[in-house]
C-alpha cells in the first residue's frame, strides 16, 4: 500500500523553501503540506533494525510495530532512511503509518488516496497528468 498525494484542487503553485520541505515561500507566506508516510519497504531497514523483532508484515502487507515486543530503544527509526517509525515519548513504544487511512479521510480536499503497490505506478501516472 502507499500513500498517493495529488495536487490539492486549492493549490496553485508548489512553493518550497530552501531546503526542498514545502514549508514557506518567499513573501506571501503561502504554505504546502506533504504527507510523508512510511513507504512498506519490502525490505524493512526498521524492521531488520529491531533487536525484538517487534515489526513485521501483517495480511496486507502493512508493516506494524508488535507493542507487546517493542522495548522503544528508537533502532528502527534510525535505521529507516526517512525516519517514519518514532518512538512515541508517552508510551514508550514505536509507532508508524500502518495505512489506516485516517488522513486519507480527513483529508479536506479528497487529494490522498491509498492505493495496491499494483497500482502505483498507473496511480501516480494518473494523478500527475495534467501537471
Amino acid at each position: 500500500m502507499l500513500l498517493l498525494h495529488q495536487p490539492c484542487q486549492d493549490q496553485r503553485r508548489l512553493n518550497l523553501d530552501g531546503d526542498g520541505n514545502g514549508l514557506l515561500s518567499g513573501t506571501d507566506n503561502c504554505f504546502v503540506y506533504f504527507p510523508d508516510t512510511c513507504r512498506q519497504c519490502e525490505d524493512p531497514a526498521c524492521g531488520n533494525a529491531c533487536p525484538q523483532k517487534a515489526i513485521t508484515t501483517d495480511d496486507r502487507g502493512i508493516r506494524v510495530v508488535d507493542t507487546d515486543k517493542c522495548i522503544g530503544c528508537g533502532a528502527c527509526h534510525d535505521a529507516c532512511p526517512w525516519h517514519m517509525p518514532t518512538v512515541n515519548p508517552e508510551t514508550g513504544k514505536s509507532s508508524k503509518c500502518i495505512a489506516c487511512g485516517a488522513c486519507v479521510a480527513g483529508c479536506p480536499s479528497g487529494a490522498l488516496s491509498i492505493v495496491d503497490w499494483d497500482a502505483v505506478t498507473s496511480a501516480a501516472q494518473a494523478a500527475y497528468k495534467d501537471l
